[in-house]
């Protein structure tokens, strides 16, 4: 029997992810073949800050080396020139956020080149569906593992945060599953260490060495990337340990190399913690917190141990707000096939492996919707539900590690669907048809197709940005000042980086210093500004004023910024 006879649930599982990485392609495929405007002009376009930080710091990375770049007016102005998510430390700029995704993609970028960035989540993705299929099937049956793969592919919050490629919240659920994975190999490898064809070629200890070597460095870089995950982490690793109880004499040395090859992968975090900060234990993401993502004046600081436990506190009546939009309204579908696939699943008396993943399943969601839920914020304008809310990329590893339920419930069901009466089995398989053929459906439209956050609204609105900075570029020069209105930084960085961002109207007071060095602009969001209304409620307060507005193509204006000359009246 040769390997893909041996493993053809994993062929068809590249098959099927060579296809999805297409999929999840879809928008930075969409900017390079849909768009008026060439790559050459406007670089690749993202629709939030978090995606625009990581996306130039990783392209920054992978061509210096370095994770910040200077801004030498900041020392002039308090440090109010940078775009959103971005932190300013006396003239550095450098990333507002994890650092693990600019470390892993600016690396792998460096040896297969920067195009490839974009691409590489949708990647990641694909490889995270293979592993979660091994994964699973260290406790459920083969095709429970398969059907599990296949509802990844395409459950609605992966698909999309899969398809919203500089997120790091993919990139950690793939290293955390593929972490797990290796980690249960070791233990099972040290309860069972005369299993043979468990072992395949390499024999012992060499196998156990390698096997160790690879959990540390996925945790490590699922730590990395999303830090903030360390106790739900360490409490599934906890269960695991407890319930599977390896063999301590034989454990703790790989579990060891584990641990030091972990710990290990936060060398260059705490190297860059000291260049930026000047502290190898200070971090730019968790020692704020803020209820306007718009809005970085909005930020008030916190300590690490709430960083860690409740950063947003404990707000049951939030919660339970949260938990009705986020995950009852959005994906109710799957909500309720998961939850008949834990009843009757219980009921079946599972296994204690089985018990162990459901067990661990639960305290991951228990644990991220008071976490998270208790975080009460608005991602757009608007305030309205959408799959586009950073709820779903903070639950993903809630929803994926449901899944199983979903597909054991699925597999029972066409097992026993010729046990019934030929009436019950008609019913049984239609239910099964309707089932199989309506989720993906339901996934395809929610993903693509359920208001301006969907992935063609997104598309959409990068071709439009595209279009707005092509005329910004022309407009103004590289050394500008502009000022932005709300969130237009995420459509002229980096081709302009002298960016001021709302920050609670502090940032116009040294406006007037500024407009001696530079010309200064202000972008606004829309066509239809009344600059008279603008300069009444905005500017002349601060002494300025704006005059000369240029609409631009894909939508918003541009004008020009100078001090507001006081006219002084004659009395007779």
């Amino acid at each position: 029997m040769n390997w893909f006879e041996k493993n053809k649930e994993i062929t068809i599982l590249a098959v099927v992810g060579v296809v999805f990485f297409l999929v999840y392609s879809f928008l930075p495929l969409a900017q390079m073949t849909q768009s008026p405007v060439p790559m050459s002009e406007v670089s690749m376009r993202f629709n939030t800050p978090d995606e625009v930080t990581n996306n130039y710091f990783t392209n920054l990375y992978a061509d210096s080396g370095q994770m910040f770049y200077k801004e030498p007016l900041n020392l002039l102005v308090g440090g109010i020139i940078f775009p959103r998510w971005a932190r300013t430390i006396d003239e550095k700029i450098t990333p507002g956020t994890f650092q693990g995704i600019i470390l892993i993609y600016g690396n792998i970028a460096k040896i297969i080149g920067r195009a490839t960035i974009p691409f590489l989540t949708p990647f990641f993705a694909a490889l995270g569906v293979i592993f979660f299929y091994l994964l699973v099937k260290e406790f459920w049956e083969k095709n429970v593992a398969f059907v599990s793969a296949l509802l990844m592919f395409i459950f609605p919050g992966f698909w999309y945060y899969a398809s919203r490629t500089m997120f790091h919240n993919v990139l950690f659920l793939v290293c955390l599953i593929i972490g797990l994975f290796f980690l249960v190999k070791l233990i099972k490898s040290n309860k069972d260490s005369e299993d043979a064809e468990e072992r395949g070629i390499l024999r012992g200890r060499t196998r156990k060495f390698l096997i160790s070597i690879f959990c540390g460095l996925f945790f490590g870089l699922a730590l990395i990337t999303r830090t903030s995950e360390v106790v739900w982490m360490v409490l599934i690793v906890l269960i695991l340990l407890t319930v599977l109880k390896p063999k301590i004499k034989e454990f703790w040395p790989y579990a060891l190399i584990s641990i030091v090859i972990c710990a290990l992968c936060f060398l260059p975090i705490l190297h860059n913690n000291k260049i930026f900060y000047g502290s190898y234990f200070s971090f730019g993401y968790s020692s704020t917190v803020t209820t306007d993502l718009e809005d970085v004046s909005s930020a008030r600081p916190i300590g690490l141990v709430q960083a860690l436990l409740l950063p947003f506190g404990f707000h049951p009546i939030i919660i339970a707000k949260v938990f009705y939009n986020y995950i009852l309204k959005l994906f109710w579908p799957w909500l309720i096939l998961w939850l008949a696939g834990l009843i009757w699943f219980w009921k079946s008396k599972p296994n204690k492996e089985q018990k162990l993943f459901i067990i661990s399943s639960l305290v991951v969601s228990c644990w991220l919707i008071v976490y998270y839920g208790s975080w009460k914020f608005s991602d757009n304008l608007a305030g309205f539900t959408s799959i586009g809310s950073s709820y779903v990329r903070y639950f993903l590893p809630a929803f994926v590690l449901g899944l199983p339920l979903v597909a054991w419930g699925i597999v029972e069901l066409s097992n026993k669907i010729n046990k019934f009466d030929k009436i019950n089995k008609k019913i049984v398989f239609c239910l099964l048809l309707i089932v199989i053929c309506l989720l993906p459906c339901f996934s395809y439209r929610q993903v693509f197709w359920s208001g301006p956050e969907a992935l063609m609204g997104v598309k959409n609105s990068l071709l439009s940005y595209r279009e707005q900075a092509a005329d910004v570029l022309k407009i103004t020069k590289e050394n500008d000042i502009i000022l932005v209105d709300v969130s237009q930084d995420k459509i002229i960085f980096p081709e302009r980086k002298h960016i001021i961002v709302p920050q609670g109207g502090g940032e116009l007071k040294p406006v007037k210093a500024l407009l001696e060095i530079t010309n200064v602009w202000f972008f606004y969001r829309s066509a239809e500004a009344n600059p008279d209304f603008l300069n009444e409620k905005k500017f002349k307060p601060y002494g300025l004023e704006i005059y000369d507005g240029k609409e631009l193509n894909g939508g918003g204006m541009i004008f020009k910024v100078k001090e507001f000359e006081r006219k002084l009246g004659v009395s007779s």
